[in-house]
């Protein structure tokens, strides 16, 4: 019986390889393999299917392996801010950029305002007293009385004044800062007037949030302290009594003050860069700020901390060498001709002021600015603020000039909007002032010659 001839034994393929039969053809890597396994992928070697770059917590997505647009790409950065969620290494270092980005209106306002602040304050309170001591000083003895109470009267009311105008200093450099932080954010930089133009309509509000917390402020310390002296002068135990409940209220108001303050710390932005009422600014920041007090309130305490140290080892080396000139030139002054002590005196508190008001001014822009940056962070990791943002900026460069503020209350249906269940869901009517755009809407900006989007 004559032998069959054998089969032809298949081919060997390298370790790894795609099997073949010969009856078929030889599949493209990936492909569906016919009558063979799955191929063997070395050990530690890329597996079958490419796997898509993981995206930061937050972040854009990017292009897929595979898909139109090639291999991911970071978000891009136009300006003070990454379009991304931010790290601390970014807010702390965005905090301290925004003056040197642009000093003029953020350092060189608020060191001017604070100087005029100074001046009207030392005039009217310091007038106030050197008028009633020189009136005193040629007055009967029946009539001191009278003159001092009048003087002290006279003297609260500069110090009050002085307290509104201190109230308006801190709403413009708040707000001006805050644009500066939004708009830098997308690469402009604006002139003073461009930021003013900005800040104008939305100045009343943010005026009137201050007065309001300077207010309650002053009215739960009035009453509380004057409960307590009222107490005190019962004399006996009551003194005992009331210095044991000024050392509670102390303690409770600090930490109410801490809880509250964070809470509200986002309405001024909200004001400024939403265009909220003060209402909805507060229900605003209110909900935003939840899951997240413990992280904003470390960043903002440690910003004050570095603020804090700073300015202290600048001013106390100062104030020490000027206490020592200052009793030097004392002790060596003539008693018949005080005139050189006081030059010397008045010179050494030129130069001391000067540096608080710089220091004060340095101060007031990162404290501001840091509030800007985790408002922006927050809405970036809680909204999706830097897709909005990216959006723009595409906009702005494909020549687009109708584009909708990127900053603006959410629009309807977005996380954050209005009966979206998110943060700010009270109506309409109570989030935005009257006259403002229903959100979404485009919100035109009058141009300015320091914006590229002009």
């Amino acid at each position: 019986m004559p032998q069959q001839p054998a089969a032809p034994a298949a081919p060997q393929q390298p370790w790894g390889g795609q099997p073949v039969s010969p009856a078929a053809p030889q599949q493209p890597w990936g492909g569906q393999p016919v009558h063979a396994p799955a191929p063997q992928q070395p050990w530690g070697g890329a597996p079958a299917h490419p796997v898509a770059p993981t995206q930061p917590w937050g972040g854009a997505p990017g292009p897929q392996p595979g898909m139109p647009g090639g291999d991911w790409r970071p978000p891009p950065r136009p300006g003070l801010l990454p379009l991304r969620p931010l790290t601390l290494g970014d807010i702390l270092g965005a905090t301290f950029q925004v003056m040197r980005r642009n000093p003029l209106p953020t350092f060189g306002l608020a060191l001017l305002l604070n100087a005029a602040l100074g001046i009207i304050t030392v005039g009217l309170v310091g007038g106030m007293l050197f008028l009633t001591y020189d009136r005193s000083m040629s007055a009967d003895a029946a009539d001191q009385d009278a003159i001092w109470a009048g003087g002290v009267a006279g003297t609260v009311v500069a110090f009050l004044v002085s307290l509104a105008l201190q109230l308006v200093v801190t709403a413009i450099v708040q707000g001006l800062v805050a644009l500066e932080v939004a708009r830098g954010t997308l690469g402009e930089r604006l002139r003073l007037a461009g930021l003013w133009r900005r800040l104008k309509p939305r100045l009343g509000a943010l005026i009137g949030w201050a007065g309001i917390i300077t207010g309650v402020n002053l009215l739960v310390i009035g009453v509380v302290g004057g409960g307590l002296f009222a107490l005190g002068t019962l004399g006996g135990s009551a003194i005992g009594i009331a210095i044991g409940l000024g050392v509670l209220f102390f303690l409770a108001y600090i930490v109410a003050a801490i809880w509250i303050g964070t809470k509200l710390i986002f309405v001024p932005s909200a004001i400024t860069l939403e265009r909220r009422s003060i209402r909805g600014a507060v229900a605003r920041s209110w909900t935003l700020i939840r899951g997240s007090f413990w992280k904003t309130f470390g960043i903002y305490l440690l910003v004050n901390v570095i603020y804090s140290t700073a300015s202290q080892i600048i001013t106390t080396p100062i104030s020490f060498i000027g206490g020592i000139i200052g009793g030097a030139t004392g002790a060596d002054s003539d008693p018949n001709d005080p005139t050189g002590m006081f030059v010397t005196l008045g010179i050494i508190y030129a130069a001391t002021l000067v540096v608080s008001l710089v220091v004060s001014a340095i101060g007031t822009v990162m404290l501001s600015a840091t509030t800007s940056i985790l408002f922006i962070d927050l809405r970036m990791r809680r909204e999706g603020l830097d897709l909005e943002l990216i959006r723009f900026v595409e906009g702005r460069a494909g020549g687009a000039t109708d584009l909708r503020d990127p900053y603006e209350a959410p629009a309807p249906g977005m996380p954050g909007a209005p009966g979206a269940g998110g943060p700010g869901t009270a109506g309409w009517s109570g989030d935005q002032p009257a006259g403002a755009a229903a959100p979404g809407a485009s919100t035109p900006y009058p141009p300015s010659s320091g914006s590229p989007w002009a």
